[in-house]
Parts: C-alpha cells; structure tokens; sequence
C-alpha cells in the first residue's frame, strides 16, 4: 500500500467525508445561487474525490444529490453566520492532512466554473482555502463580479 493510499484510509473517516461534503457545498453556495450545473458538478466530484484521494467509493449519484438536499440549508447558514471564518478555519484543518491538496482545489474550481461564471465570492472562497494551506499564495484566477 502507498503512503498516500495509507493516509487516505487512516483519514477515510464519516467525519473527514462530511468536511470534504461541506466544503464543495460551501462551493456551490458562494455566490449565494444554487446552480444545476454546480449540483451537477458537486455530485460528479464526490465520486472523484474518493477515486483520486484512495477512499472507499461510497457515493452514488442519488445519494450525492440527497446529502446536498439535506444538508443545503445548512451550509448555507454557515456561509452567512458571524463565525464563518473561524468555521471554515476549523474545516480546513481537519481537512489539512489530506495529501493531495489538489484534489480538493480541482473540485472547487470544476464546481465555480461549471455554469460559466467565475463569480467573485467562489473566487474569495477558494482563495481563503487557498491561503490557508499554501504559504505565499497568490491568486492567478480572474473573477466575474
């Protein structure tokens, strides 16, 4: 077994997948619009993600799109709560292990530009993500306002 493959089991955890979930979701959401294009492409990255990080395949299409339906009005109170960034902040470092970052990003990006519209606040969001992780970040993406 590889390295990452080993840390991908040791992470394969429903707490680690539920933060993988809330953060493409927090994706979706950014701009405040939930977009078909985005869901679609939530639900292709969830069985992306698994494949490309070493998890145990879980997701199905179906339940891709009910975890996103259950839990919508969830993520989107965090996007508007006072404690947002101290939130997120909490996300990303149980995420922080996770060898591939680039994954994750990917996911991100796949999911922002699926409708065609690089909207600002997708843009602020996976550049906070970005800073998070990566010293000496510095954005090359153009928004859309």
């Amino acid at each position: 077994m590889s390295e990452i493959h080993a840390k991908a089991a040791e992470l394969d955890t429903p707490i680690y997948r539920e933060d993988v979930l809330v953060l493409l979701a927090l994706t979706v959401m950014a701009d405040k619009r939930v977009i078909s294009h985005e869901i679609t492409a939530f639900i292709g990255a969830t069985k992306g993600i698994e494949a490309k990080l070493g998890l145990v395949t879980t997701f199905t299409r179906d339940s891709a799109l009910a975890w996103f339906e259950n839990n919508q009005s969830r993520v989107q109170a965090m996007l508007t709560h006072e404690n947002f960034a101290p939130e997120l902040h909490a996300l990303l470092k149980r995420l922080a292990p996770t060898q591939s970052k680039s994954v994750l990003f990917d996911a991100m990006l796949k999911i922002a530009k699926s409708d065609d519209e690089f909207h600002i606040s997708e843009h602020a969001l996976i550049e906070l993500v970005a800073k998070y992780w990566v010293a000496n970040y510095k954005p090359v993406l153009k928004a859309s306002a």
